[in-house]
């Protein structure tokens, strides 16, 4: 319940913030935040407090089980386990992390996406901007109303770049800090996206011979 409160004053502060700048007659340029899902695990995983210490100890025998099979690259070995486990608990972003690994292993790539975004989710550690964020800056984007505005949806891109995979190290230093990949590639979004926004084409600003 509280993090729905986090949610709606970052909602509510980011509405402000976009109106104040445009009432001063800025142009508001607004991006979604990039993450690394692919190599970043998330930062805790609290036991589920509705099991019983049967079923605790249940998920614990499933994810060593699961580790020790992926420890061997048997992956379809470790998303069996490692599915077993989430039906205990659906929530415990550790499980989630490591099905995602073994599928993207078992080359699974869309369910290894989808898992990694999971993850990022129950994170209960929210080091990363996670899904509702950006969710948040794509509402407000779309729906804002004045032409001062120009909309650059950065994890997107950052998730097309990886393409098979999720993003991770490919883009990033660690979990949210860009290496030289990650900065062009931020960089080109934005450039691509101002140029657009003043009617210029790339080409246009190579030099003529």
């Amino acid at each position: 319940p509280r993090l729905e409160t986090v949610y709606a004053h970052y909602r509510r502060n980011l509405i402000d913030i976009v109106d104040t700048l445009q009432d001063k007659g800025a142009h508001v340029i607004l991006s979604t935040v990039p993450v690394n899902l692919r190599q970043s695990a998330p930062f805790a995983s609290p036991e589920p407090e509705q099991l019983t210490e049967q079923q605790i100890e249940r998920l614990q025998t499933l994810s060593a089980a699961a580790a020790g099979r992926a420890a061997r690259q048997d992956w379809q070995g470790a998303v069996s386990y490692y599915s077993e486990a989430l039906e205990l608990a659906p929530r415990h972003a550790d499980t989630i992390f490591g099905l995602a690994s073994a599928q993207e292993h078992s080359g699974d790539y869309d369910a290894a996406a989808n898992h990694y975004i999971d993850a990022l989710d129950y994170d209960a550690l929210r080091f990363r901007a996670d899904s509702r964020i950006n969710g948040i800056i794509r509402d407000v984007a779309t729906s804002a109303t004045s032409a001062q505005l120009t909309f650059v949806d950065s994890d997107l891109a950052f998730k097309r770049s990886s393409e098979p995979f999720s993003p991770g190290w490919d883009l990033f230093y660690e979990h949210v800090h860009y290496n030289f990949a990650g900065d062009y590639l931020l960089a080109r979004e934005f450039t691509r996206a101002i140029l657009d926004r003043l009617g210029v084409q790339p080409s246009d600003l190579l030099p003529q011979v």
